[in-house]
Order: C-alpha cells, then sequence, then structure tokens
C-alpha cells in the first residue's frame, strides 16, 4: 500500500475527532504550552499514529479485498465498515438506500462541514494475484 496515500488519509480520519474535540476548547484556557508543537515534534508525532495504526488499515484492505461484494449487495461490507466507525466512537447510522452508512463527528460550536464520500461496491474481475487475502 502506497504509505504517502496512506499517510494522507489517516491524517485525515485522525484529526477529524481531535479537530472536533479541540474546536469545543476554549483556547485562552491552553497554556501555550499545550498548543504548540515544532513541525518536527508534529511530524514525529504523526509518524508514530500512523506507523501504529498501518497494521489496522492494511488489515480492514485485506478483508474488503477477501470478501468483495458488488453495488447493492455490500450487507457484509456496511457492517464492517459500521462497526470500525463506531469502535472509533462515531455516530453511525446505516442501511441508507440499502447498503449506505453515514458517521457524524460532531463538535461542540457551529461552523463549517466536510462531507467525505466513497464507494464500497466491487468491480467484478477475477484477481489473478494470487494473494491470500485476494
Amino acid at each position: 500500500m502506497n504509505k504517502f496515500l496512506l499517510t494522507q488519509f489517516l491524517i485525515i480520519l485522525l484529526s477529524a475527532p481531535s479537530m472536533a474535540q479541540l474546536m469545543s476548547v476554549n483556547e485562552s484556557s491552553l497554556s501555550q504550552a499545550e498548543i504548540e508543537f515544532t513541525p518536527s515534534e508534529l511530524k514525529s508525532a504523526l509518524n508514530n499514529e500512523i506507523d501504529g495504526l498501518m497494521t489496522k488499515v492494511v488489515k480492514w484492505r485485506h478483508h474488503f479485498h477477501q470478501y468483495p461484494e458488488l453495488g447493492n449487495r455490500e450487507f457484509e461490507t456496511s457492517k464492517y465498515i459500521a462497526q470500525i466507525l463506531r469502535d472509533l466512537g462515531l455516530e453511525v447510522n446505516t442501511g441508507i438506500a440499502y447498503t449506505g452508512i453515514t458517521a457524524y463527528i460532531r463538535g461542540d460550536n457551529p461552523g463549517p462541514l466536510i462531507a467525505l464520500r466513497a464507494d464500497i461496491d466491487a468491480l467484478p474481475v477475477t484477481e489473478m494475484t494470487n494473494l491470500p487475502y485476494a
């Protein structure tokens, strides 16, 4: 898996709950030490988080490839994704247009909204890789 793409994805995924929490904190109540990071400290912290999650994310990818489901039939895939999102502490709604899922990260303050969308269906292809999860 491309580590750069995984890094970008995980930065978004990891920062979303943290940003929701930070947006609800009154910045004046934090000391300077609590909100300042050097670029190298931030990079190091992100790399540690990414390395810690790499195994889990690769496991998810292997699962999706091992158990593919065609469009409008992604019932097990939806259950799997919904559980991952619940385990992350998100509010999850399922059964949207049969197999769709929504998850919400709410902050305490009003403000901009970000929406992410992804397809979860498999394509009807024959795998030729001989990989154990294909």
